[in-house]
């Protein structure tokens, strides 16, 4: 990470503002979310604003090409079924529009 690219974010102590969205990611996504301190009370502890803590957060999370949903394709409602002769997606509502992506892994 840049402390440069942190800095432009105006972050005045970046590798603090660094540190500080690295151990809130994880905290997001290993504990409860209400038992976590908001951005309000975190950002002063790195020296920024809570704008410039949630776009460093987003900074790390696009170096580290963060993309839940990559891959992720959505299901049919259920209880619709199409008749035979309309084409494939006219049913939920995606006729002319191309079919979504499959995920790129099976669970196995």
């Amino acid at each position: 990470m840049c402390p440069a690219a942190v800095e432009a974010l105006g972050a005045a102590r970046a590798w603090e503002a660094a540190a500080l969205a690295c151990l809130w990611i994880a905290a997001k996504h290993e504990e409860v979310r209400r038992g976590l301190p908001p951005a309000s009370r975190l950002a002063p502890l790195a020296g920024c604003s809570v704008r410039t803590l949630a776009a460093v957060e987003l900074h790390v999370l696009g170096l580290l090409r963060w993309a839940p949903l990559a891959g992720w394709a959505p299901h049919a409602p259920r209880g619709r079924k199409r008749s035979a002769g309309a084409p494939a997606g006219a049913a939920d509502g995606r006729a002319g529009r191309p079919a979504p992506l499959q995920p790129r892994w099976s669970a196995v």
